[in-house]
């Protein structure tokens, strides 16, 4: 949603830097829209429609906690961590 996509691009989503006040944009305009709204925002998963406001909350709440003014937004996630950690255990 901060860049506008309209489909999935890795190269723009892996390491953009995401500020603060984006993420409390992105959140108010979520926020009060229904599921069925925010499937319009493409490149959303429909699986993860109903955990994009919760989650947006918890990630501005975690930045003003811990004073982060921007954070960088990694496409990877726990199955790649997982494979990375056993990965470097083995070595």
């Amino acid at each position: 949603m901060a860049q506008d996509l309209r489909k999935f691009e890795h190269d723009k989503i892996h390491k953009f830097k995401l500020t603060k006040d984006k993420v409390k944009n992105i959140f108010s305009a979520m926020s009060v829209l229904s599921s069925y709204d925010r499937a319009r925002f493409i490149p959303f998963e429909l699986a993860r429609l109903d955990i994009i406001v919760p989650g947006t909350l918890i990630l501005l709440k975690l930045m003003e906690s811990f004073g982060f003014k921007e954070i960088a937004v990694s496409n990877y996630g726990l199955l790649e961590g997982i494979l990375i950690d056993l990965y470097k255990k083995e070595r």
